[in-house]
């Protein structure tokens, strides 16, 4: 099927409005409403243009074809007869292969245009493979031309026979009590307020086929790895009437019931592990349960929320199918990127003027214990290496280890609703003071002694130091340390702001999640501030661990830094 007219001849048709659902051999769709149409006997093509800027985005249905039974042959063919045929592009980029429904997969893979018409712009083909048929959807976007119509038409797609799904209503614009730096636009629907994070999409049609789930709205991230799937779900509000423990109950039933799937087993023999999260002064709480489902194409990751708001409740379901390729259960759910961004989600949800969190007291004389202090304390019945982190609105970091990607621009609500035990409050009259951790359900009394700050964690004080600012320091050298190996794993800095990683970045980045950052060395540009090193390649990636000083921090050539959560110390080489 030689398709070399689809751009040009529907960017010149003149506009038609089309609003009904669409039937084509196997399968149905909603065109985007006002957008330009142009149908044959092979295909039906949308687009639309910004005038002003230029900006394009062309959306095409096919008819579909002779399936093999291997999505993968099924999308080599379909790339072939397409793209390959009208564009040249004889190799996608970034192909992505993932369940779809009823048995079919989804494979999808991008390739960038160069045209003396029309610009450089991006074809992206999905490959619908069943077991004897096969479609496919072709989108060709200029930068910023289709926002949020491409997932739209995607998620609208039913295969002859499926039950149409009423779409959600619409979510009307709000401002959002929290601050605006979170970035994300104000949403609402029923009595529920929210903010879509930036970089995820507001689906129009349920991602989940079959599923009842009331009034309610459905967010999915942007941009996900190969095989990666993710998808939150909001419901509207309800009375709280139930103890949390009973909430939870109630509501992971509930919701397993709407998705039409299977509850199963956690290692400790119950469909959920329940954590109270946290509990504010003004009355509202969070709190969620972790476990997984089973649904007609496959296992599934689910952590369910439940965020008390002015007497009611709304639910929150993060779901996520589990990774094909992982040799352990594993699914976007423990991805790092979307660690902080779920719980902000939770903590922009508005009711009524209520959300979650507090307005921390600022202690009037605190300046003497600002930042960061090293020392020893217990944690889990052992001593261990503690760091205390004081900020001047009276939040107390205290751990034995730091956050995994430092502390700058640290998002501390967010990391409270993941790491409860580590966050608390305190206080300091210029002398002495206590440190609260609600989460540990602990007081630690502190004081100053000479250059020391004594804190008595369970009745054993101890002496913390406090570590110098290192704000814009530079090194200059190759730091590492020894592999179980024999080999080294080694970072060379230059007083230039340059870097290179030599193996060390993948090891003391303690990724876990099947895909990583820090995989494969590279280099870039690296800086240090607020005791976290950051460090920009020049491939694109960015990565961010602690940086807890050096041995001489007089000299760019220490012989020793230390680095990471775990405090690696790294050797001069």
């Amino acid at each position: 099927m030689q398709m070399t007219r689809l751009l040009l001849l529907c960017l010149l048709l003149a506009a038609s409005s089309v609003a009904n659902a669409t039937a084509s051999d196997i399968y149905t769709f909603t065109p985007p409403a006002g957008w330009t149409q142009q149908s044959t006997a092979e295909h039906s093509g949308f687009s639309t243009i910004d005038r002003s800027t230029g900006a394009f985005c062309v959306i095409g249905a096919y008819a579909s074809t002779q399936g093999s039974g291997d999505p993968v042959r099924d999308f080599a063919s379909e790339w072939i007869a397409l793209v390959q045929h009208s564009t040249g592009i004889r190799m996608p980029s970034d192909v992505r292969d993932e369940s779809w429904r009823n048995g079919w997969q989804l494979l999808s893979g991008t390739g960038e245009v160069v045209s003396t018409v029309s610009g450089t712009y991006t074809t992206t083909l999905y490959v619908h493979s069943g077991p004897d048929r096969a479609f496919s959807i072709m989108v060709n976007e200029s930068k910023g031309g289709c926002g949020n119509q491409v997932q739209a038409f995607l998620s609208g797609i039913r295969l002859n026979g499926e039950p149409a799904v009423v779409p959600p209503p619409a979510p009307q614009p709000y401002t959002p009590p929290a601050d605006s730096a979170h970035g994300g636009v104000g949403k609402r629907f029923g009595e529920v307020g929210f903010r879509l994070p930036d970089g995820w999409n507001l689906l129009s049609s349920s991602a989940f086929a079959g599923a009842n789930l009331g009034r309610h709205v459905e967010l999915q991230p942007r941009n996900l790895y190969p095989g990666e799937n993710l998808t939150v779900i909001v419901f509207d509000a309800l009375p709280a009437t139930r103890s949390t423990e009973e909430e939870m109950k109630v509501a992971w039933e509930d919701v397993v019931a709407q998705l039409g799937a299977t509850a199963t087993n956690t290692a400790y023999m119950r469909h959920y592990d329940l954590v109270d999260i946290a509990r504010y002064p003004n009355g509202s709480w969070v709190a969620k349960g972790d476990g997984a489902i089973d649904m007609a194409d496959g296992h599934y990751d689910m952590t369910l929320y439940i965020v008390q708001l002015n007497g009611r409740i709304i639910r929150v379901a993060a779901i996520a199918h589990w990774l094909k390729a992982s040799f352990l259960r594993m699914s976007a759910l423990g991805n790092p990127r979307f660690m902080t961004s779920i719980p902000r989600l939770l903590l922009d949800l508005d009711i009524q003027g209520q959300h979650l969190g507090q307005q921390p007291i600022q202690p009037a004389n605190a300046k003497p214990i600002l930042g960061m202090w090293n020392g020893i304390s217990m944690f889990g019945g052992l001593l261990k290496e503690t760091y205390a982190y004081f900020y001047p609105d009276g939040i107390v970091y205290f751990s034995s280890h730091t956050p995994m990607q430092g502390f700058l621009d640290l998002d501390r609500e967010a990391d409270l609703l993941r790491s409860r035990f580590y966050w608390g409050t305190y206080s300091f009259d210029g002398k002495s003071g206590e440190i609260s951790l609600p989460g540990r359900k602990a007081v630690f009394p502190m004081r100053l002694s000479g250059d020391a700050l004594v804190i008595n964690a369970y009745n054993a004080p101890h002496d913390f130091i406090r570590l110098p600012s290192m704000n814009d320091y530079r090194l200059q050298g190759t730091y590492g340390f020894k592999l179980t190996d024999g080999s080294f794993a080694n970072i060379r800095f230059s007083a230039d702001s340059h870097f290179v990683d030599e193996g060390a970045l993948k090891v003391l980045g303690h990724e876990v999640y099947q895909f990583t950052v820090t995989g494969q060395p590279g280099s870039g540009r690296y800086r240090i501030s607020d005791y976290t090193l950051v460090l920009n390649y020049d491939d694109g990636r960015k990565f961010q661990l602690p940086f807890l000083g050096s041995s001489d921090l007089h000299s760019s050539t220490p012989g020793e830094i230390r680095v990471g959560m775990e405090d690696s110390r790294l050797v001069r080489r």
